[in-house]
């Protein structure tokens, strides 16, 4: 969000509004193990923004930051990943191999 708006030369206190949205909405997509729709963005901006805004505003942004939005990182990966293999499916497939 503030690399955005130091992007910017001037912004209406919407368009900022806006943006802010746009970015919560951006660091979902990718940062976060679930999804939101852009339609649940418009409906928490309490019908102040349509989804084709925050659709436009997206872009507008992604092309601001020249397509640096810093995705996830190895750590935040494997803290989602790790998880998902329980010690007893990886000896299973362990015994498995060996077999």
């Amino acid at each position: 969000f503030d690399r955005y708006l130091s992007s910017q030369a001037s912004m209406k206190q919407t368009s900022i509004k806006l943006a802010a949205m746009t970015c919560l909405y951006l660091a979902v997509k990718l940062h976060s193990t679930r999804k939101i729709s852009i339609s649940c963005m418009s409906s928490l901006s309490k019908g102040c923004f349509q989804v084709d805004q925050i659709s436009s505003m997206e872009i507008c942004i992604i092309i601001a930051l020249r397509y640096h939005l810093n995705p996830p990182t190895p750590s935040v990966y494997l803290t989602v990943a790790i998880p998902l293999f329980e010690t007893d499916s990886v000896g299973a497939l362990a015994n498995d191999a060996i077999e």
